[in-house]
């Protein structure tokens, strides 16, 4: 099961994650849900 959650983020934040998850292969989406993730000890 999956949820929405919006998020707002500052403009250089927003691209150093865009960057990172390009770098990466995956969707912003998905490189954001690895971080919280990992932050969560999940």
């Amino acid at each position: 099961m999956t949820t929405s959650f919006n998020l707002r983020l500052p403009a250089d934040l927003k691209a150093a994650v865009t960057e990172q998850a390009k770098r990466l292969g995956v969707s912003v989406n998905q490189y954001i849900v690895s971080m919280l993730a990992q932050g969560a000890g999940a």
